[in-house]
């Protein structure tokens, strides 16, 4: 995602970065890294192929063989096994029922400040009307340690939700973050005012990135 933010560090400490698409917060080499954003970046475009087949059963076998290209044996069986949990989990089962589907669904949002560019993995609605937001990420981590990555990416869902709700006019019930490695996922739940009140962050962001590159 083309996308610059100054995101707040502790108290008042604020840190320049670009919220990317598979941003990799634990590895532990630049190669491994680089990697492992392949990896991601093929998990994604993965998830959009099978999102479009979503009515078919066994999603997994049916992905052609050329689309693995380029991954090593044990990352294949690792990438067809986290597609295959995914899609027999609880999530894939509200993804096959959603009555709205929008996979990498693309956005050009502009504020006073300048415009944002992105791209969403998934936004979802269901059957009882909610909308969700699903960002997925394929970090190599630990169960016990899901909780506080999850608070590195808590300002990028919420930014997904506020473009959406400006964009679209319907404000998401949830962001939701998917753990490929883990087949596990972590909840953020938004109201409407929340959603809305983000628009002073998002402000303090971008004058916080024009005093920085001053």
């Amino acid at each position: 995602t083309d996308l610059l933010l100054a995101s707040r560090k502790g108290s008042e400490k604020f840190e320049l970065f670009s919220v990317e698409k598979d941003r990799e917060f634990l590895m532990s080499s630049e190669e491994s890294a680089a990697s492992r954003n392949e990896y991601g970046t093929l998990f994604h475009r993965l998830m959009e192929y099978t999102v479009s087949r979503r009515a078919k059963r066994s999603l997994s076998s049916q992905i052609p063989p050329s689309m693995f290209h380029g991954l090593r044996p044990a990352e294949q069986k690792e990438m067809k096994e986290s597609i295959h949990q995914f899609w027999t989990g609880p999530w894939g089962k509200r993804v096959r029922e959603a009555e709205v589907c929008f996979a990498e669904l693309p956005f050009i949002y502009k504020t006073q400040f300048g415009i944002l560019k992105g791209q969403i993995d998934l936004v979802i609605r269901l059957k009882t009307g909610e909308w969700i937001i699903l960002d997925y990420k394929t970090n190599r981590l630990l169960p016990a340690e899901k909780e506080t990555l999850a608070k590195e990416y808590e300002l990028q869902l919420l930014l997904y939700a506020f473009v959406f709700q400006r964009l679209y006019g319907e404000a998401p019930k949830k962001g939701v973050l998917y753990f490929s490695n883990i087949k596990e996922s972590f909840e953020f739940a938004y109201t409407p005012p929340a959603i809305e009140a983000f628009e002073k962050t998002l402000d303090d962001c971008f004058k916080k990135c024009i005093e920085i590159g001053r």
